[in-house]
């Protein structure tokens, strides 16, 4: 079971003395599901070799796509139609290029490199292989019209207060609702909740995401 979407308007609603509906709240949910993404390695946003992640590569694959919503990657396998490889190992992308520069065979890759949202293989592949990929993602963006679907929200119930109250912080910015405290009572109440949920390993992240 996860947080639902009418639970959040109706908690918020009643914190801030307001009327929204569902679909004027929906840019501030998705603001602090984005927000949460960020945070953490969460178990909830785990994509372990989903189908519509892989990558098929045939022969003289140079490159592929990271998958859709890629936050941080853990890691790649390589299975040949029979078996997964090990996990590559990650080179960097100047040395993919002297390889590559040096004349490298081709064969199954057991290397890559990343740069912008595509990953490079070493060697080039000379064959037909998939790509598996293992990685935490960002959180997809939600839709107005799953009124209580309660999948459309991947946090599980432990992330219900810290996710009403980061919504609650939201309105009260977009609304500028400074008279009363509003803002400056939910977003430390937000944060409070950020600090007891965030597990220490993940105060630092690599992203997917490269950058010169």
């Amino acid at each position: 079971m996860s947080v639902l979407k009418t639970e959040i308007r109706t908690f918020c609603n009643a914190k801030l003395i307001r009327e929204d509906a569902l679909a004027d709240i929906m840019d501030e949910i998705q603001l602090v599901l984005d927000d949460l993404s960020k945070m953490a390695k969460w178990p909830d946003l785990y994509r372990a070799n989903v189908t519509a992640d892989q990558a098929t590569l045939v022969e003289d694959t140079e490159s592929s796509n990271l998958p859709t919503g890629c936050r941080v990657l853990d890691y790649i396998v390589i299975n040949d139609g029979t078996n997964d490889g090990r996990p590559l190992k990650e080179i960097t992308f100047e040395k993919w290029l002297k390889r590559r520069e040096d004349g490298s065979s081709s064969g199954e890759p057991k290397r890559f490199a990343r740069r912008g949202k595509k990953v490079y293989w070493d060697p080039v592949s000379d064959d037909d292989y998939t790509a598996k990929f293992y990685f935490w993602r960002h959180h997809p963006k939600v839709d107005v019209a799953k009124i209580d679907d309660d999948e459309d929200i991947l946090f599980g119930d432990e992330f219900d207060r810290v996710i009403k109250y980061g919504v609650c912080f939201e309105v009260a910015k977009t609304h500028k609702m400074k008279e009363g405290g509003y803002i400056d009572l939910w977003g430390g109440n937000y944060m409070v909740e950020v600090a007891k949920m965030k597990p220490e390993e993940d105060l630092v992240t690599t992203l997917c995401e490269y950058h010169d």
